[in-house]
């Protein structure tokens, strides 16, 4: 299979409980893949979960080992990929998907023997629409941004960034129809945004009103974040899609 894993991570709270969720963001691009139609999923109870249910340090290497092992033997067995992993509660859930799974109750027990200190448990489906990849593992919108912010906070890392350094930050929203995007820019003018320019796009895209806005702001995560996903949610209220912002490096 011609394609590169990329592995990002997210959080969020489920009835007060942190989940922590990593996955194969490539794979969004790829699902359903018609030729691994089962799901496989393994169960395992962390040995030293933390106060908040996940896992801590001292245990990761060892998930870390055991889950190598894993995907090894299902993709030697089932043409498996590894799509993600959650973990909450104390417990960490596997997911693959894969051609088939004859035999899989063979490599499930050949997992529990070599690490007997982990309490396993398994099992698989057919789905061939990849839902519990798509609803469940993939990450919402805001989510998405979150992921998003974090790699270009990485990237300015790299060139010495001081994040909460106060800089010019752009933004781009784009929107079904003028009447719409007329709305919102109202609305970002009053929080103190600038309208830096408004293009139409003709690239047959669904929201071709593009609007480009700016102001001075820091670029600390959780600033960031939360800035984001407030455009966010402005631009669903005129029927927009928030695409994103960019910033210059700013080191002192």
């Amino acid at each position: 299979m011609s394609y590169q894993p990329k592995w990002e991570f997210y959080q969020f709270e489920a009835d007060d409980k942190p989940v922590s969720v990593m996955l194969d963001i490539a794979l969004g691009k790829l699902a359903p893949m018609p030729d691994k139609s089962i799901l496989i999923w393994f169960r395992l109870k962390l040995l030293q979960p933390g106060e908040n249910g996940l896992a801590v340090r001292e245990e990761i290497d060892r998930l870390v080992d055991l889950e190598r092992e894993v995907e090894r033997e299902l993709e030697e067995a089932f043409g498996a990929v590894f799509s993600g992993k959650i973990t909450t509660e104390g417990f960490r859930d596997l997911y693959f998907y894969a051609e088939h799974d004859f035999g899989f109750n063979d490599i499930l027990e050949q997992v529990q023997a070599r690490y007997p200190h982990y309490d396993l448990t398994g099992g698989s489906k057919t789905d061939p629409d990849w839902a519990v990849y798509r609803e469940i593992i993939y990450p919402t919108r805001s989510e998405l941004h979150t992921i998003l912010n974090r790699r270009i906070l990485r990237q300015l890392e790299k060139y010495g960034d001081k994040h909460t350094k106060p800089r010019k930050v752009d933004h781009w929203i784009f929107f079904v129809n003028e009447a719409d995007r007329k709305n919102f820019i109202e609305k970002v003018i009053e929080k103190g945004f600038v309208i830096e320019s408004k293009e139409t796009m003709q690239d047959g895209k669904p929201h071709p009103l593009k609007v480009r806005i700016s102001r001075i702001d820091n670029v600390n995560e959780v600033y960031i974040n939360q800035l984001v996903l407030n455009l966010t949610e402005l631009a669903g209220e005129y029927n927009g899609e928030y695409d994103g912002w960019e910033t210059m490096v700013m080191k002192e």
